[in-house]
């Protein structure tokens, strides 16, 4: 077993921040030219023109979705998917046919009635809308992005982007932590009677990338097995890796179902690597430590809302212990947002709730006092009270030199920022 990590994160926009980036919008694959021998081409997703912060309606989206709004006419009709992950490869988009406009995976917030919000985003076209507290999850048309944020009922609506935080390594986990051994002891201690539930990317596209018509290469760096390890989910059972029944559990808080919905093959091709069946890697773990254990999975892929309302189904479902590996980039730094409120409630009725947190060491910049000493006298910030980076206060620096590791395709580098001030989402009572 050895999990594929195929994304590291996205270029978030500075833009609501005074110290906005200079650097022009992105723009898609057809009009970026090669760049020269030698030199590699680095991509910015995620920049927010200054009329769209003014503006009453775009203002309500976030950088990424304004990116993508402000540059759809330059997608070619015979190149959607492409040219939008071109745009922002982060995000996540499907088109189920040629005939029918592309969606976009998103997260709205309301500071009213939730129900209402939905409503109105369903009304739009929204696909596998679910709710959770203020916030209504789903696949919203992107030719109803202006119209969307122009409803009363939106407050703000942001693009859902997720991460898997995976491994690489086959798991020595149940050697290493003595589990093994104490089961040859006490053979009696083997989870039977518990119901383990894990929350990841997927369960079993590995199945469906193996058929030949998928056209998706199991080696390579676009492969979705470039590890060699290519078992799909009957073969782990055969193999004694997995249990024989694992259930697939539906979000039954809004009606819907994971299981098949949306095809395996709705990745991000050419731009993402396919999903990495991380949620059965995490299954085998558990298969190992706990043979005697039930296991369910719910995807933790499809927003926000999806995620949280995933924890409410798992727990409905008998799980009292759940897993899960995957973070989005704007869930809240300083206050819980619905995922880990999600995690409270599950945890306050006996669940026991273990998170893959990531590590991102000391890979930040932080300021308990921040200062805007400078005007900005130059496009496109002019205007603008600009950020002094500088903590300590003793120069004026207002610009911050981050060093970009080499990337593979599929990879990205995330830049995100947050302020110690109110979410609105999970909080519609907060002012923030």
């Amino acid at each position: 077993m050895r999990a594929h990590s195929w994304v590291v994160g996205t270029l978030a926009s500075l833009a609501t921040m005074a110290a906005s980036s200079a650097v022009p919008p992105s723009r898609p694959a057809a009009s970026l030219g090669a760049p020269a021998a030698g030199r590699p081409l680095l991509h910015l997703a995620g920049t927010r023109s200054l009329q769209q912060r003014e503006s009453g309606s775009t203002r309500k989206l976030d950088s990424a979705l304004a990116d993508l709004s402000g540059h759809l006419a330059q997608v070619r009709a015979d190149h959607v998917i492409e040219d939008l992950y071109a745009l922002n490869p982060a995000a996540r988009f499907w088109q189920r046919s040629a005939a029918e406009g592309p969606l976009v995976l998103v997260d709205a917030v309301t500071t009213g009635d939730p129900k209402k919000l939905k409503s109105a985003l369903v009304s739009l076209g929204m696909q596998h809308a679910v709710l959770y507290s203020n916030d209504v999850g789903g696949w919203l048309p992107l030719s109803q992005l202006s119209n969307a944020a122009a409803r009363a009922e939106v407050h703000s609506i942001r693009a859902s982007m997720s991460r898997t935080r995976a491994g690489a390594v086959t798991s020595q986990g149940d050697f290493a932590q003595n589990s093994a051994a104490l089961r040859s002891t006490y053979s009696t201690l083997n989870g039977t009677g518990v119901t383990v539930g894990i929350m990841s990317d997927s369960y079993d596209c590995y199945a469906v990338y193996a058929e030949p018509s998928s056209n998706v290469p199991a080696s390579g760096p676009t492969g979705y097995a470039p590890n060699g390890f290519t078992a799909t989910a009957a073969t782990d059972v055969s193999t004694g890796d997995l249990p024989s029944s694992v259930t697939l559990v539906s979000t039954t808080l809004s009606g819907t179902t994971d299981a098949g919905e949306f095809p395996c093959l709705n990745y991000g091709k050419p731009m993402q690597t396919p999903f990495s069946d991380e949620g059965r890697a995490m299954m085998q773990v558990v298969h190992d430590v706990a043979p005697g254990a039930s296991l369910a999975f719910h995807s933790a892929e499809y927003s926000e809302a999806d995620f949280a309302a995933g924890v409410a189904a798992l727990a409905a479902a008998g799980a009292t212990v759940i897993a899960d590996d995957v973070g989005y980039f704007d869930e809240p730094i300083y206050q819980d947002g619905i995922i880990a409120q999600a995690i409270d409630t599950v945890e306050g009725k006996g669940v026991a709730y273990f998170s893959a947190a990531g590590n991102s060491a000391d890979h930040a910049w932080e300021s308990t006092s921040p200062s805007f000493p400078v005007v900005s006298n130059t496009a496109p910030t002019t205007g603008e009270h600009l950020l002094n980076f500088d903590t300590t206060g003793a120069t004026t620096k207002t610009t911050l030199s981050v060093d970009i590791p080499g990337l593979q395709q599929g990879e990205l580098m995330a830049i995100i920022l947050q302020w110690d001030q109110p979410y609105v989402t999970g909080a519609p009572d907060s002012g923030g």
